[in-house]
């Protein structure tokens, strides 16, 4: 069993912030599966399915950013699942939009929701996607940069960016971690 948890905010204000890249993400992948968002559990929305073969949850934890670790510690009880099998997916000022890095684990790099994961849990060794979304203008506040919503055309950027991560995790799934790396951190086109 994999759970995927989309980081971001929940309500309307937060949809089309670049902080919540991470719901965009499950929510594209569970659009490709046809899953449904009917179970309310651990302060989250989940939807239940399989990839080749696969369990998956994915979850979008409902208790805003900076507390999500206690969303995972939740499912991680309920659930009996290791964090080794978790798979957090957020957004990261630190690289470029449209960069990506899939990475085992590793510190928070100042994501106050990793940062919340990490310590609820433990733990370091959690599995993660950073998706990036750039850094703001000089002078501009990370926060308010985060938090904006997208013009139409950043929209339409970051969805291309949302289903690059999606083909990732079924390259996951279908051909394993380091392939997904090679995807996802590189860019390099597998077929």
């Amino acid at each position: 069993m994999k759970i995927l948890v989309g980081l971001g905010n929940p309500g309307q204000k937060y949809k089309l912030t670049r902080h919540n890249i991470g719901f965009w993400v499950v929510q594209t992948l569970a659009g490709e599966l046809d899953l449904k968002w009917t179970e309310r559990k651990c302060r989250s929305h989940l939807c239940r399915g399989q990839i080749a073969g696969h369990k998956i949850i994915l979850a979008k934890p409902r208790t805003y950013m900076n507390r999500s670790g206690s969303a995972c510690l939740c499912l991680v009880k309920e659930e009996k699942v290791d964090p080794g099998n978790f798979l957090i997916i957020y957004d990261d000022l630190d690289l470029e939009e449209g960069q990506m890095r899939l990475r085992a684990g590793g510190s928070s790099g100042g994501h106050r929701g990793m940062e919340s994961i990490i310590n609820v849990l433990g733990r370091q060794d959690i599995p993660r996607l950073r998706m990036g979304i750039g850094r703001p203008e000089r002078g501009e506040d990370p926060r308010d940069f985060v938090l904006q919503t997208l013009t139409g055309e950043e929209q339409k950027k970051q969805q291309e960016n949302v289903e690059r991560a999606v083909k990732g995790l079924r390259i996951m799934f279908t051909r394993g971690w380091e392939q997904a790396l090679n995807f996802l951190n590189r860019r390099l086109e597998i077929e």
